[in-house]
């Protein structure tokens, strides 16, 4: 885990930059499979006179229904072998579930260490070891990976389907290999910035929600009552209405309805950490007060 900054307060960096780079190699390895069955398709160059004694040169291709049907086939089969999204249901094995975990484990932990520190004076401190080991902590995982695979299995049939069609369009277009490749190159790369997007909101998803969630256990304790503080990183691109709920105290329920909601969460930097409050809603950890002066 990466060291916190007022840039990024979630400390998720190198999960973020390890996840995307785990997606874009995969990514690049399905290309070079599209572009060695593309490059396979028979083809003959052509040349053609046109006004004022010029020539057009084109190519065209020996390709037919079946071919198309299959080269479908191939490019969506390589994509998802790469990705491992053969199956609608994420397997038990997928290759990135770790990339969920990990933030997951994180976020529970240091929530966990925090709510220890505030509700230290209560003699009901949590075990994290135990809450890691939970069936509540253990579907939660769960839940996140299953959202997870379901963003990289669309990603898979978008890229397939939007490759194909740079394809057929150059074929049609009786353009030359090497600029139908160039277009097949820029499709995946437009697929590994939507990678990059998904690493990173659901990396910080999985880290905040676990936060979320601990602060909801600590909310179970009789007498107890937990807010969570909101904190932005305040970069040049953060959006004004995530700037103008920093250091302000929501509940987690209020919290989790607002990441979800329109496109609150999607490259979010934003974090929370847990404060306990009297029934006023007054903070009663001293240290915290003069953030909210």
């Amino acid at each position: 885990m990466a060291k916190k900054t007022k840039d990024d307060p979630t400390g998720q960096r190198i999960n973020r930059k390890r996840y995307a780079k785990r997606l874009a190699v995969r990514l690049t390895k399905a290309q070079r499979k599209v572009l060695a069955e593309f490059r396979s398709i028979p083809r003959k160059r052509k040349q053609q006179k046109i006004i004022s004694n010029d020539s057009l040169k084109f190519y065209l291709y020996d390709f037919t229904g079946d071919a198309l049907d299959s080269l479908r086939l191939s490019i969506q089969n390589y994509i998802d072998d790469e990705l491992e999204t053969t199956t609608d249901n994420m397997p038990d094995d997928w290759v990135f579930k770790q990339d969920i975990e990990l933030p997951f484990r994180q976020g529970t932990v240091e929530e966990l260490a925090v709510l220890n520190r505030t509700l230290s004076l209560t003699g009901l401190p949590f075990d994290p070891q135990s809450a890691l080991f939970s069936p509540r902590y253990l579907d939660a995982v769960r839940q996140a990976q299953i959202r997870n695979y379901n963003l990289i299995k669309t990603l898979s049939e978008q890229t397939a389907s939007q490759v194909l069609n740079e394809i057929t369009n150059g074929i049609d277009a009786a353009l030359t290999p090497t600029e139908i490749s160039e277009s097949v190159v820029e499709r995946f790369n437009v697929s590994k910035s939507n990678a990059k997007r998904i690493a990173d909101t659901e990396v910080n998803r999985a880290y905040t929600d676990a936060k979320l969630d601990a602060m909801e256990l600590g909310d179970d304790r009789e007498g107890v009552e937990i807010a969570a503080l909101h904190i932005s990183s305040l970069i040049p691109t953060t959006r004004p209405t995530h700037a103008a709920r920093h250091n302000k105290l929501y509940t987690p329920a209020q919290q989790r309805i607002w990441w979800n909601k329109d496109k609150n969460r999607i490259n979010c930097l934003c974090t929370v950490r847990s404060v306990l409050i009297d029934s006023s809603g007054n903070v009663l950890d001293s240290s915290l007060n003069k953030n909210f002066k």
